[in-house]
């Protein structure tokens, strides 16, 4: 099975080829690019250098959020342009999700964050169980001060995090955190792929038509997130 995956979530445009559960290739581009102008040409290039015409894809996984307004919108529309003309399935996947599956620390607490606006995020609790990581929390938005009350056990934070942030989040919680060292800073597009795997052979397909991004709340006026 040939899958493509998406990720326009966070700071960075990525995309990967899997071939069931192997990385085939990726590629990626930092978001002060225009994800509109770039994300077509990074497919286009991941499909030359792979040399896997389009035609042989079974499949793509599309990033769905929480995360960047105008990158959800973006990779939706790609992702579901190509689903459509190739007459292959899409499915979505959690961007918090493929966050915390890159994370592989048993028995601990894991929280993924993405930035919402300024001291605010997107995250959810997850644990490791039985080989698979599991989803123990809603999803949830909070504010940086919030933290201390919600976090009241050793975790483990993954996201992309500025080193004042960093800071900050020391600051607020102390010796209750540390930051994931062994996963990329962005949403990985292979991590979107493999649970996209996972989706795709359990039958979890989407209908185009209604897929839509995952927000969780409303965006202020400037969307240029």
């Amino acid at each position: 099975m040939f899958i493509l995956a998406i990720d326009t979530a966070t700071e960075a445009t990525a995309v990967a080829l899997l071939e069931d559960e192997t990385l085939y290739g990726d590629c990626r581009i930092n978001r002060k690019f225009t994800q509109s102008q770039k994300l077509v040409s990074l497919i286009d290039s991941l499909i030359h250098h792979t040399n896997l015409p389009l035609q042989k894809l079974d499949g793509i996984a599309i990033s769905i959020g929480p995360g960047s307004y105008t990158g959800l919108r973006i990779g939706l529309s790609v992702a579901k342009g190509l689903a459509f003309s190739l007459n292959i399935p899409i499915t979505g996947v959690n961007s918090l999700d493929a966050l915390a599956y890159q994370v592989e620390e048993p028995h601990k607490l894991i929280c993924p964050m993405i930035r919402f606006r300024k001291e605010e995020f997107y995250l959810a609790f997850y644990r490791q169980q039985n080989g698979r990581c599991q989803r123990c929390s809603d999803y949830e938005i909070y504010s940086a001060t919030e933290l201390p009350n919600v976090i009241t056990e050793k975790t483990i934070l993954v996201g992309s995090f500025s080193p004042a942030m960093c800071e900050r989040l020391q600051e607020l919680l102390g010796n209750q955190i540390r930051f994931a060292k062994t996963v990329n800073t962005y949403t990985n597009a292979y991590a979107v792929g493999l649970l996209g795997v996972e989706n795709l052979r359990q039958g979890r397909v989407e209908n185009i038509q209604q897929l839509e991004p995952f927000y969780m709340r409303e965006f202020p006026l400037d969307k240029n997130k």
